[in-house]
């Protein structure tokens, strides 16, 4: 079992950011522990089955990511001339895999906090073997939700297949919990050779455009910066709508590891609450 850790780390973080008292995006900041959100990512995925992490995040934020991967010998780092969403990322660095004949990614925003890293592992190990046993191209990780929440989107499965339901209204929000949805955490686990089966089915020509911007990569060691011309020409779509929404293939694991997603005061507060030691 061979794993390659994909880390997000381009966003910036506009809903919380008055709350931080920085003028660098969330996953830069420590949060909850001594370490940047982004480094206890990198933390995480260390050792065993992972292969050395790659990571996409801003060409406007190159210099302090050198700086968070200085102790992080091996990890890869892929510059985005601007933002396009997650759909690009994911979508290269599933190519990155599959070139270097890797047997999942496990895709992950830098912005999470889970203290459960071992349980994690595990879990991500257990979804690999639930993959292979059905020759899936994807497995999607659900949050058991505690209360309604509006700024999170959420996940179901029914009668086999698996359905989004996009940041409801509290209403629908407890409608959904009360029908079994988890929410959605954003992280994946992804078959390259299948998933890439599957979404040429799905947009053969963004798959194009993908290996289009996958073929100018221009390398330096383990900095890696992406053409400017093909990545224009990208969408600027989210990975669910891109691909998520599309497929009707998948599985749905509930996670059994503690989770936080930073993704509004309410959740900065509580992570805050949270914090290591």
């Amino acid at each position: 079992m061979n794993i390659l850790p994909a880390i997000l780390c381009g966003g910036i973080g506009e809903r919380v950011q008055p709350f931080l008292n920085s003028e660098i995006p969330k996953q830069f900041n420590s949060i909850y522990s001594e370490r940047s959100m982004l480094q206890e990512t990198i933390l995480r995925v260390q050792g065993d089955v992972f292969a050395p992490p790659v990571l996409f995040g801003q060409k406007d934020h190159e210099d302090i990511l050198k700086q968070e991967i200085k102790e992080f010998k091996d990890a890869k780092l892929f510059l985005e001339p601007f933002r396009r969403n997650t759909a690009a990322p994911i979508i290269l660095s599933i190519l990155h895999a599959f070139y270097d004949e890797i047997e999942n990614v496990v895709v992950m925003p830098s912005d999470h906090i889970i203290r459960d890293a071992a349980g994690f592992k595990k879990q991500v190990k257990s979804a690999c073997e639930g993959l292979n046993a059905v020759n899936g191209p994807i497995a999607y990780f659900g949050i058991a939700p505690d209360k309604p929440i509006t700024e999170y989107g959420y996940i179901s499965q029914i009668n086999g297949g698996i359905h989004f339901h996009e940041k409801p209204d509290a209403e629908m929000a407890a409608e959904l919990i009360s029908k079994g949805a988890l929410w959605n955490s954003g992280i994946f686990l992804i078959h390259p050779q299948n998933f890439l089966k599957d979404f040429r089915q799905i947009d053969e020509a963004l798959l194009l455009q993908c290996l289009l911007v996958f073929d100018a990569f221009k390398n330096v060691g383990n900095l890696y910066d992406i053409s400017e011309g093909h990545f224009e020409a990208l969408p600027n779509i989210p990975f669910d709508k891109a691909y998520c929404e599309k497929t009707h293939m998948g599985i749905l694991q509930r996670a059994e590891f503690d989770w936080i997603d930073i993704g509004s005061a309410e959740m900065l507060e509580k992570a805050r609450a949270h914090k290591y030691g």
